[in-house]
């Protein structure tokens, strides 16, 4: 799939723009001069000979990876993470976490400030934008999990180590890849139909047309031994974060108020179809993409087989806890292959109403990467976690 140039933009006030420019010109004379000083930081004598993998937002998914790659011992794992205790437990088991907050300074309600406080920010950080820096120039592998930021203008890891990535030489071959994690809502309104990587783009809200300009200031990257993936993911679930956490909150909050739902959550329990996928099978794909390097197409849709409605993954989550009463909402049932279509194609499921609705396919990354998902659906996904499985977390880091 070729990323081609989206006439979607945001509009923004002249000043506000100025103001902004005037903030990144800032921080880029703090990398550069912090880029051109040796760093402190060195990995150990036992890792110099792993490639090595960095992983800008050690979040939930890229926790997930790192604690992966880690444990199977390939590569050396390096990162950032925003909250310093949270760096200190990935320091334990391995995981060099660097604390560097992207949107720390940023105001989602209105541009950076430039007082003396912001100055002194940019000096500050600038130990660990040397850190990172010096890092990126060694990395054969480079994954960013992190979100555009909040005025949704740019990408905050290429708006300040863009240069950096594009400058670096990578591993003694030359060769590096990098991938994003992106997200299906590039794909935008589709009524409810099925989608793939060759689907075009058609982002319609302002955070899905952010996702989708990130996608292509990453592509931007590629050439010259540089190899770029977008992987758009559906709703993400996992240990800690699952349907079978909203079954429990859900009763507990029927016990307080009679039942009562927000508005918000009745307008996602009328969704007919949520493509998601574990956090477990994510890793799974990063990682066979990562193996196939240079011969991985741009773009892969990582989700399960099932697109299915919330209220059904919330249904079966309350069964396994025996939590199902008889007024719980019925299971609905859709079709969850893209393989009968009927005219224009549309299968069989109604898909009237279902405005800014998709059901994504996932064939590509079993045809070309070889992935086997774990958790195929839902079910199995909600069955191991309700067991206590962890996968694909250390205990402590989920």
């Amino acid at each position: 799939t070729m990323l081609t140039t989206s006439s979607c933009a945001t509009p923004r006030a002249p000043h506000d723009a100025r103001r902004r420019a005037a903030s990144r010109a800032r921080v880029h004379a703090a990398v550069a001069r912090a880029s051109s000083t040796p760093s402190s930081s060195t990995p150990s004598s036992s890792s110099k000979s792993k490639p090595l993998c960095f992983v800008f937002g050690l979040g939930y998914v890229g926790t997930a990876l790192a604690a992966t790659l880690t444990r199977e011992g390939a590569y050396e794992v390096c990162g950032t993470v925003r909250d310093g205790d949270k760096a200190a437990r990935l320091r334990a088991h391995g995981i060099r976490a660097l604390v560097w907050d992207p949107f720390r300074g940023e105001d989602e309600s209105g541009p950076p400030s430039l007082g003396a406080e912001d100055d002194a920010r940019i000096e500050d950080d600038a130990d660990v934008r040397r850190m990172i820096a010096n890092e990126l120039t060694r990395a054969s592998v480079v994954i960013s999990t992190v979100p555009p930021n909040g005025d949704l203008d740019r990408d905050p890891v290429l708006e300040v180590f863009g240069d950096v990535l594009r400058d670096a030489s990578g591993t003694p071959s030359g060769g590096r890849f990098t991938g994003y994690c992106s997200s299906t809502s590039v794909y935008g309104d589709q009524g409810g139909d099925w989608v793939n990587e060759n689907t075009p783009c058609a982002p319609n809200t302002p955070k899905s047309r952010a996702r989708y300009d990130a996608e292509r200031a990453w592509h931007a990257l590629a050439g010259d031994g540089v190899t770029t993936v977008s992987y758009r993911l559906g709703g993400i679930y996992g240990p800690g974060r699952s349907a079978i956490e909203t079954a429990k909150k859900r009763r507990s909050a029927a016990a307080a108020n009679g039942g009562e739902e927000s508005a918000s959550q009745r307008a996602r329990e009328r969704r007919s179809f949520t493509s998601r996928v574990h956090v477990g099978d994510i890793v799974r794909v990063i990682m066979a993409s990562m193996k196939l390097g240079e011969k991985a197409s741009e773009v892969y849709n990582v989700v399960d087989d099932e697109p299915a409605p919330r209220r059904d993954a919330v249904r079966y989550a309350e069964n396994i806890l025996g939590l199902l009463t008889d007024d719980s909402p019925t299971p609905t049932m859709t079709t969850t292959t893209p393989t009968v279509r009927g005219q224009q194609g549309r299968d069989s499921v109604n898909v009237e109403g279902n405005r800014g609705e998709k059901r994504v396919e996932n064939t590509r990354i079993k045809t070309e990467l070889g992935v086997e998902l774990q958790f195929p659906t839902y079910r199995e996904g909600l069955d191991a976690l309700a067991r206590g499985d962890q996968y694909p977390f250390e205990t402590s880091l989920s």
